[in-house]
């Protein structure tokens, strides 16, 4: 599922990071999707190469759900398997002729949406086939699908 709630001994301190550092709203169970996701991490820069030394973001657009479910049936089905993309708790990116995404060692990060001044955690990095490929989208944990769950687990109610 891609989730977890860490709860640490002594909050964060956002002092000094000048907006660069800042949390991130969760959204709510009937949030709308917008077109476009912000990604980072530490990475690869392609499939089976180094991880990153340097923090990398890119934007990606989010394609519907059906094309993401139609593109991963037929890639599966030629392994003889039935697709591991579930609409209802997944959701899809796909630079269109590939060469945007997550990557290895980017798995459980974050992908944001901005709206209305505020950053929304709205999935976070859970697989795909390679590393932005053309043909396969990068497939991210929904987090509102998970929002109850995470609130029920939280020591304070401010979500934005």
């Amino acid at each position: 599922n891609d989730i977890a709630v860490l709860r640490v001994a002594e909050p964060f301190d956002f002092k000094g990071s000048e907006g660069f550092v800042v949390p991130a709203c969760l959204p709510s169970k009937d949030h709308e999707m917008k077109a476009l996701i912000t990604v980072s991490g530490y990475g690869t820069l392609n499939a089976g190469g180094r991880l990153s030394e340097q923090l990398m973001t890119v934007d990606v657009p989010v394609i519907p759900d059906q094309q993401c479910e139609a593109m991963y049936k037929t890639a599966f089905q030629s392994f003889g398997q039935p697709s591991a993309f579930n609409a209802a708790t997944m959701f899809c990116t796909l630079e269109e002729g590939g060469g945007k995404d997550a990557c290895q060692g980017d798995s459980g990060g974050p992908a944001i949406q901005r709206h209305d001044g505020y950053a929304f955690l709205t999935g976070v990095v859970s697989w795909g086939i390679g590393c932005a490929h053309a043909n396969y989208p990068g497939v991210y944990a929904e987090v509102s699908y998970y929002i109850d769950w995470i609130v029920d687990h939280l020591t304070f109610s401010g979500v934005c």
